[in-house]
């Protein structure tokens, strides 16, 4: 006799409409699809943590924590940046699926171009995430960064940005990337990423200060001048700035783009302030040997009033 109390017909009955049912039915699974990305994202927020206590130097710990953040917030390409915790002046960064070459055009579009999405807007924002669709209502067209700059070369549909902020101070920032047909990053990924944050300025913290404790470092004499000019060239230097350039990961001056910490020192040099006061930024920088250097901006007035180049 077949069980119909469990909903399973007599096969004497079945005709060729009925679906046939292969052994007994079974209960609703107890796990839904809601659980299983709750299970997911918990596994990833505990991968980033662990991650985070590790002992890594920040270059390896942003590698791994896009590693892992790739599961639970899939992304087309990212930006991890390391920044100034005085001043939140990106320092560095650690990319996915993005080159260099177009460095010096975003310091203008991130410190030049007033923009809603700029890093420096994130960290106010409730939960110092910000995604770009959901913000604007999918007019993403609203961020001139996002339209005139990431458009324009890779041509995404999406971004979200995240402040990493402990106890505080904002060690560094996020941008997630993503393209083609449903590319809008979810209310769940953004709080998630709000979650995730914390672990994710505590791991960029501790590979800072581990770099700054090494004490094998050799030292670059005597301070260096640089003026750039409106095309973002070095205009003329002083005899040591080649030496420090070098020493902050540039190439050959007059060759080679500025390192991405002096584009975005010039970029925020030639924002003016709200009440019309030129910007006089400065940023803290490690060498390649270990020792830490300050990098003050400014911009040059000519007789007439004009504001085209910048010292550094």
């Amino acid at each position: 006799r077949y069980p119909a109390a469990l909903g399973i017909p007599d096969p004497g009955r079945w005709d060729r409409s009925t679906p046939r049912r292969l052994g007994y039915r079974c209960a609703p699974a107890a796990v839904t699809l809601p659980a299983v990305t709750s299970m997911l994202t918990e596994r990833v927020r505990t991968q980033v943590s662990g991650l985070a206590g590790a002992g890594l130097d920040a270059t390896t710990f942003a590698e791994s924590a896009l590693q892992a953040l790739s599961r639970a917030v899939p992304f087309a390409a990212a930006c991890f940046a390391s920044a100034d915790p005085a001043t939140g002046l990106v320092t560095g960064t650690v990319k996915h699926a993005l080159d260099d070459a177009h460095d010096e055009e975003w310091a203008h579009f991130e410190y030049v171009v007033p923009d809603p999405s700029a890093f420096v807007q994130i960290s106010r924002v409730p939960g110092q995430v910000l995604g770009l669709h959901s913000e604007t209502g999918g007019e993403v067209d609203r961020s001139p960064r996002f339209t005139e700059f990431v458009r324009r070369y890779w041509d995404f549909e999406d971004e979200v940005r995240a402040a990493l902020t402990v106890d505080g101070v904002t060690w560094g920032f996020l941008a997630l990337f993503r393209d083609g047909p449903g590319a809008a990053f979810t209310p769940p990924e953004q709080s998630f990423l709000s979650v995730v944050a914390p672990a994710l300025a505590t791991g960029l913290r501790g590979g800072l200060i581990a770099a700054a404790a090494d004490g094998s470092a050799t030292h670059v004499d005597g301070p260096a001048v640089l003026v750039v000019d409106d095309r973002g060239q070095v205009a003329s230097a002083s005899p040591g700035a080649a030496a420090q350039v070098a020493e902050l990961g540039g190439g050959v001056l007059g060759d080679c783009p500025l390192p991405l910490a002096l584009l975005s020192l010039v970029g925020a040099a030639r924002r003016t302030a709200p009440d019309g006061v030129p910007s006089v930024p400065r940023v803290r920088l490690r060498t390649l040997s270990g020792h830490w250097v300050v990098a003050h901006a400014s911009r040059l007035l000519s007789r007439d009033g004009a504001a085209s180049d910048v010292v550094i």
